[in-house]
């Protein structure tokens, strides 16, 4: 990937750092609000536009490109030359909007073509971020007792191709009455941030193919 360079703000030679003051702005003025309609407004509303387009707070979105320049998994570094703040601020826009091609054409004026390969550029570099970010804290949780809230969802995915019929019954997701993936998910109760992910498993399987008896373990104190 390559495209002209976002205006300088670097703290050095290899990484570029917003305030989420200025991801907010930015942003926003993506998204075609004036300076005036951005100036007349409260921070809380502006930070309700940005998150509604964009799905996180201005300090998450700024922390998450920060890191994927400093991370040491290779899948997740962002090299300076792809350091591009709108084009990461269009992908974390399509994990929120899910625009068509068109539809984000006109909003971020990019080609369909170079659009699809700056956002999936970007969608594989946060992903790879998983390693490091869902993950059990190094003290264990220290001496609390209770420890997580474990629970599953399902996410819709395209109908995948079976040998012989249509649709394969064992994707059906019986909450979008269609194709889709499921997840078990273990979020910490003291900090409400997700610790453990399992799957995908196919959404119409059983239990979504979660193993049941891992679940005891994960909701007791200790492993």
């Amino acid at each position: 990937m390559s495209d002209t360079s976002d205006d300088d703000h670097s703290t050095g030679p290899e990484i570029v750092v917003y305030t989420p003051d200025e991801i907010l702005q930015k942003g926003l003025r993506l998204l075609n609000y004036s300076r005036r309609r951005i100036r007349r407004a409260k921070k809380a509303r502006n930070i309700e536009r940005f998150k509604g387009h964009y799905g996180s707070e201005p300090v998450v979105v700024a922390q998450i490109f920060e890191d994927l320049q400093r991370t040491d998994i290779p899948e997740a570094y962002l090299p300076p030359s792809n350091a591009r703040l709108d084009r990461f601020l269009m992908a974390m826009h399509h994990l929120k909007r899910y625009p068509t091609e068109l539809e984000r054409e006109p909003i971020f004026d990019i080609d369909t073509m170079q659009g699809r390969d700056w956002v999936w550029f970007f969608l594989e570099k946060v992903q790879a971020l998983k390693a490091v970010k869902i993950c059990w804290p190094d003290d264990n949780f220290g001496s609390d007792i209770w420890v997580i809230t474990v629970d599953g969802m399902h996410c819709w995915i395209t109908e995948p191709r079976h040998p012989e019929w249509s649709q394969d019954s064992r994707y059906y997701s019986h909450k979008f009455g269609k194709a889709g993936v499921g997840y078990e998910l273990g979020i910490a109760v003291a900090t409400s941030r997700l610790v453990w992910m399992n799957g995908p498993y196919p959404a119409g399987t059983t239990g979504n193919g979660i193993d049941q008896k891992a679940l005891p373990c994960l909701c007791r104190y200790r492993i």
